[in-house]
């Protein structure tokens, strides 16, 4: 072992602070050092780098629950925006089946809908000004939109002008309803919907792309005219949803037909539209509201990222809100040591999971030891900061995806600290 990586081990043994509770039951002391790395950041990622993982799931829904009874009024999921109003309403005490609620197969787990019902008892005792809103990140409609029905954005978006301006959306949008009825809902995993839905839409007529185009952008700008009017026939917040759920649409043709050129293009638009659409739901929640991101790490990074096989440097998410916000942006992410996925991960199909790069921060940071979870402040905030000399070359983090080429970053730019569990293993399937 190099002295510098001797030393960087070193540090992490003697600096870690240990997350001694049971996941979701870690105590203020576990949590203390939090506060004082995230200090008055107004936007807080917490990144995870494989999911759906039990004990990431637990752990930064247990550090996001810390941040909300610090203040924080806004949750953003790595999920469609488009039908994230669902669950908002959920935990607003607006739809009270929980059984109804559609999630993607990243959240679709017992781990989210405890953080769910704990945000919907937390929102019970708050006056609505102080109460927390969900919304989710993504364009991503025709993988993480309701899968159950597909197109139901197009269907909300329908329904509210119906009420507000009887007999002209229909007409209009009936494209868009003719080219998400074929979208795939009932392939046998997510990754098989995946390939059918972006398969589905290299089939689609250049006109046809092109009527949807057109179609969208007179409902917007429909809706972006009559904006007075239609708010005063109905809620100002149902006018902004199915205003941005048209904006969403619109992201998704781009990413779509932006992947037909390559996957890292289509990857490209979807991470601006995410970033997009975080600064939209931040600003929904008003001046000084301070917010909470959970998504992949890779997207909330300070740094860009490639997809495996690409050269091409896919800017994140993480570095717009660090642009936008400056100091005011904080990002975490996972780190861990080991594991196995029984049953099969929902989203990779895998049951082991791959070692860590030799030259990995993971790797590091197990051969640390300590507690089997642990906060690492790389900033200095909270404990001596960590030594530069092994750090002052990019490290990679052990990812979900990319196994072959994994993401390098440079610490302690990409992210503020890290959160390790020593092993992990398999979110639990959603009980209804």
């Amino acid at each position: 072992m190099s002295e510098d990586r001797s030393s960087f081990v070193a540090w992490a043994r003697e600096s870690a602070h240990a997350l001694d509770g049971d996941e979701l039951a870690l105590g203020p002391a576990d949590l203390t050092p939090l506060a004082r790395i995230v200090g008055e950041a107004r936007v807080v990622g917490l990144g995870e780098t494989w999911h759906p993982v039990h004990e990431f799931l637990s752990l930064n829904f247990r550090l996001a629950r810390f941040l909300v009874e610090m203040g924080f009024t806004g949750v953003l999921l790595e999920g469609s925006l488009a039908t994230a109003r669902q669950l908002d309403g959920y935990v607003n005490g607006t739809i009270p089946d929980r059984s109804a609620l559609v999630l993607s197969s990243l959240w679709d787990n017992d781990e989210t809908m405890d953080f769910l019902d704990w945000l919907r008892g937390h929102n019970a005792s708050l006056p609505p000004e102080r109460r927390v809103h969900v919304f989710g990140l993504d364009s991503n409609v025709l993988i993480m939109e309701n899968t159950r029905a597909p197109g139901t954005t197009v269907e909300d978006v329908i329904a509210y002008v119906e009420q507000v301006d009887p007999g002209w959306a229909p007409t209009v949008l009936d494209v868009a309803r003719r080219v998400f009825a074929g979208f795939s809902a009932a392939t046998a995993s997510v990754e098989d919907r995946r390939r059918a839905n972006f398969a589905y839409f290299g089939t689609l007529a250049a006109d046809l792309r092109n009527q949807l185009r057109e179609a969208l952008a007179v409902a917007v700008a429909r809706l972006g005219n009559n904006r007075d009017e239609y708010r005063g026939r109905g809620s100002a917040e149902d006018f902004e949803w199915a205003l941005h759920r048209l904006v969403v649409l619109q992201q998704a043709q781009r990413m779509y037909e932006a992947h037909l050129g390559s996957v890292a293009d289509g990857l490209a638009v979807r991470v601006h539209a995410m970033a997009d659409n975080a600064r939209w739901a931040i600003d929904r929640l008003g001046a000084g509201a301070r917010t909470v991101v959970l998504a992949t790490s890779v997207h909330l990074a300070r740094a860009p990222w490639a997809y495996s096989g690409s050269e091409t440097e896919i800017p994140s998410v993480g570095m717009r809100l660090a642009a936008w916000y400056g100091t005011g942006y904080v990002a975490l992410s996972t780190a861990f040591g080991g594991g196995t996925f029984e049953p099969p991960n929902p989203v990779t199909g895998t049951t082991d999971i791959p070692a860590g790069a030799p030259d990995s921060i993971d790797r590091a940071l197990a051969e640390a030891g300590g507690s089997a979870f642990r906060l690492l402040d790389l900033c200095g905030r909270t404990a001596v900061a960590p030594p530069a000399g092994w750090l002052a070359e990019p490290r990679p983090l052990q990812p979900m995806q990319n196994v072959a080429s994994p993401p390098r970053y440079a610490f302690p730019g990409a992210f503020d600290a890290l959160v390790y569990a020593d092993q992990v293993h398999s979110a639990r399937q959603r009980s209804l």
